[in-house]
């Protein structure tokens, strides 16, 4: 549990949420539509700007209220749900701009298209990026591989695969191009590479934390400790 959060770590989570409000309000006609929570993009954005939102509040209780009632909410998020969500969330990132490479993502000179360029922009590599700069600056508990974080993460996307099924199959409604016409077995094969897809993409989770665990929260300790010395020899 968190004593207190610093001023840098305050600042970097009101710019976070700032521009993270900014943009998810900018496209509330497609967030904002139920008939996209077919889309694993738009869950996955609504997840991590609840993440974002609820960690921001928390950090407002703690920081200017001085208060650390929230500290369990906090605890979880940025601790156990953080761990499920971004690597989903990068995964997505990975897979969206992996295929705009090779199919693009469209061309034309219309405003709208400049709109719709500018949400996936944000949907499929900002909220990312906002996600791993609060792992970065914000305080987190070291984290290693975790047989229970891996089950959420599949568990998630069995229940994603389940929804396609049933939009593709019984319906005839595919959430992607892909699975139009698609049987039970094609299904289960897709989403078994795809979920090995994001086995990696949690280990890349797991990397991120051990570069700041070995980098940054190295440095500042370091800087703790040179401070305290100075402090002691000013004291002699």
């Amino acid at each position: 549990m968190r004593k207190n959060i610093t001023l840098k770590q305050f600042i970097v989570s009101c710019i976070l949420n700032g521009l993270n409000t900014v943009f998810y309000f900018l496209g509330y006609q497609v967030f904002f539509d139920y008939r996209n929570l077919i889309f694993l993009t738009v869950i996955t954005l609504d997840f991590n700007s609840i993440y974002l939102f609820l960690s921001f509040i928390c950090d407002i209780s703690l920081f200017i209220f001085k208060s650390t009632k929230l500290e369990s909410l906090n605890n979880f998020l940025r601790n156990t749900l953080c761990h499920v969500v971004n690597p989903i969330s990068y995964a997505v990132t990975i897979i969206a701009w992996g295929i705009a490479a090779i199919w693009g993502m469209g061309d034309s000179n219309d405003v709208n298209y400049f709109m719709f360029l500018l949400l996936n922009i944000y949907a499929h590599l900002l909220i990312s990026i906002f996600v791993i700069i609060d792992l970065f600056i914000a305080e987190h508990d070291n984290h290693s591989f975790s047989l229970k974080i891996l089950a959420l993460i599949f568990i998630y996307m069995i229940l994603y695969g389940i929804l396609c099924g049933i939009l593709s199959i019984n319906f005839d409604y595919p959430p992607y191009p892909f699975l139009k016409g698609v049987n039970i077995i094609t299904l289960i094969g897709i989403y078994a590479i795809i979920s090995l897809f994001f086995l990696l993409c949690y280990f890349l989770h797991i990397l991120l934390f051990k570069i700041k665990f070995k980098f940054i929260v190295k440095e500042e300790n370091e800087d703790t400790v040179n401070l305290k010395e100075e402090i002691n020899k000013i004291n002699e």
